[in-house]
């Protein structure tokens, strides 16, 4: 295993991005950590998202950076190539149209440091292209202060207790290499999800800043505005199957997760995938898709957790059930929220 040279890699995948990737780039530059490599894997843009990103790293000399060019490739085959070349201590993913506050990544790593934890993650905002917040992460998830185990963090991530993004975590590169998790190449989404919750369940200390160091960008562009969503869905229908065979894991753990897969977690799935796949697809599309699916979308009311997360999730399966038309109707009408 090779030894750490820095103490945190930055893996950035890019695709299309030339609106959005020196804004990014930029947020990690004027990072406030020093020992940070910088690792953007572009993955067959047909816009300037390359020159763009090699003109913006090359004009500085602070932090170490590769640029790798793909000719074709999906972000989770990006991300597996940027760990393919991560050389730091910890690894932090940030997505090619989001951005980080100065302190973010030392935030994580002194925390980290401080507690002798092998993850840390803190809270996002989302906001609009223009950086307005739309929704603040503290008005639907909670703050843990304590430290907690792998498992216990993985239980109140499939709870919507917390929220655990692509761009709000660190974690310890031993982890993924002493286990050989990868990002799933396979699935359009949900990739993001099941990766981080394989990672959490070969972590034992676990600890969170209770800030909103990222602003997640919310637009109309990629996977919202198409029924690829979906496919989070067959992501974690294979995670149940990894879960299942972990040696790790107690028997008793691994029926309750993967029952809270089954009978929160996918159906909650459907629910945001339709939700998305409102907002471009007619309404006879939109029924004819539902119609195939109906019988798949099933809560288990003692799976549904008390809290807004559960709330909304059953205040959208009945109207989504019940009330195509409207739940319809309202996905449209809440874009930005998507």
């Amino acid at each position: 295993m090779e030894k750490p040279i820095y103490k945190v890699s930055v893996v950035i995948p890019a695709y299309n991005s030339e609106k959005y990737i020196e804004r990014t780039l930029k947020s990690v530059l004027s990072q406030t950590l020093d020992s940070i490599e910088i690792i953007v894997v572009e993955n067959g843009s047909t816009d300037k998202t390359y020159e763009i990103a090699n003109k913006v790293l090359s004009s500085q000399s602070r932090f170490a950076w590769k640029l790798i060019r793909l000719e074709e490739a999906n972000v989770g085959r990006a991300r597996n190539i940027g760990i393919q070349n991560v050389r730091g201590k910890y690894v932090y993913f940030l997505d090619s149209d989001d951005f980080i506050n100065d302190s973010a990544i030392e935030r994580l790593y002194k925390i980290c440091e401080e507690k002798q934890a092998d993850f840390a993650f803190f809270g996002f905002n989302r906001v609009n292209e223009s950086g307005q917040i739309l929704v603040r992460y503290d008005s639907f998830y909670k703050c843990r202060k304590s430290i907690m185990s792998g498992i216990k963090a993985v239980d109140e991530y499939l709870d919507g207790n917390i929220w655990i993004a692509t761009g709000t975590y660190i974690f310890k590169r031993t982890i993924i290499e002493e286990n050989d998790i990868k990002f799933s190449e396979e699935s359009a989404a949900g990739e993001d999800q099941t990766f981080v919750i394989n990672v959490l369940l070969h972590t034992k200390r676990v600890v969170s800043d209770c800030s909103s160091m990222l602003s997640y960008t919310v637009h109309g562009n990629g996977l919202s505005s198409s029924d690829r969503v979906f496919e989070a869905v067959e992501a974690f229908h294979n995670l149940q199957k990894e879960v299942s065979s972990m040696k790790n894991l107690s028997p008793d753990d691994k029926e309750r997760i993967v029952s809270k897969i089954n009978y929160f977690k996918i159906p909650y799935l459907y629910l945001r995938g339709y939700f998305r796949f409102a907002k471009t697809t007619c309404y006879k599309d939109f029924k004819e898709h539902l119609k195939k699916n109906r019988k798949k979308i099933r809560f288990k009311i003692n799976y549904i957790p008390f809290n807004k997360i559960g709330f909304s999730s059953l205040v959208g399966y009945i109207l989504l059930t019940m009330y195509p038309r409207l739940f319809y109707n309202i996905s449209r009408k809440f874009k930005m929220l998507g």
